[in-house]
């Protein structure tokens, strides 16, 4: 919002608030996921379900709109939030259907990754360049406000770093974004190609980054142990 209001539409160091928007409203809920698994507790992967609610534009639409920096109906704010709300109502008053989503939600994917993947250009990425690996940095940092508000609830947060990431289907976000309000269209193909950086920089930063800070807490836990048996 604040490289909207100061630099407008165009931005600054390249990135357009488009890109930025995009790229940070956006996280990567299957990263999460894993990594949840992996490092977190069953109540930390059972957040993906809410969590999966930053798998979409809603709240690009819902940031962008808030913000003042582009006009977006109603009606496309309702057509992201309702067949999310339906999911969540059919899979918590019948098992069977929590059961049969769950387990094919898998099977989606070839259905939105073979359209999204033929209608990019990997020359885009590269074109991409400085600004497309920067937003990326940004968006791995964008984990330490999960790792801070977890602070306040469980012993162990350091699984929020977790969600600094960029979502592969944010990439196709810009061009929604300009469908509906056509002021961003002329840095829309730009951020287009800075968002898919994004995701594939912060795919790559943000496992090692919750590794070694959890490496960094057993070896305090050592050091803190090693003491009490010395005294």
């Amino acid at each position: 919002m604040f490289v909207g209001k100061v630099f407008g539409t165009v931005g600054i160091l390249g990135l357009s608030p488009l890109a930025v928007i995009s790229a940070l409203t956006n996280s990567n809920g299957g990263l999460y996921a894993s990594l949840a698994s992996e490092y977190g507790d069953e109540t930390d992967v059972g957040a993906y379900a809410l969590f999966s609610l930053k798998d979409g534009p809603f709240f690009t639409l819902v940031a962008l709109g808030a913000s003042g920096l582009a006009q977006i109906p109603i009606k496309s704010l309702a057509a992201v939030i309702i067949p999310i709300l339906i999911g969540l109502i059919l899979g918590n008053i019948d098992p069977d259907m929590k059961s049969f989503l769950g387990s094919s939600k898998l099977l989606l994917i070839p259905f939105f990754s073979f359209p999204l993947g033929a209608g990019m250009d990997l020359r885009t990425i590269i074109k991409a360049g400085g600004p497309g690996i920067l937003l990326g940095v940004i968006a791995v940092f964008t984990g330490i406000g999960p790792y801070i508000l977890l602070k306040l609830f469980k012993e162990e947060p350091l699984v929020g770093l977790g969600t600094g990431s960029t979502a592969g289907n944010a990439v196709a976000t810009p061009a929604v974004v300009a469908s509906l309000d056509s002021t961003f269209t002329a840095v829309a193909a730009s951020a287009t190609a800075q968002v898919a950086a994004a995701c594939v920089i912060s795919a790559m930063i943000c496992p090692f980054v919750v590794s070694y800070a959890f490496k960094l807490r057993d070896n305090k836990m050592k050091k803190l142990n090693s003491k009490v048996i010395t005294s």
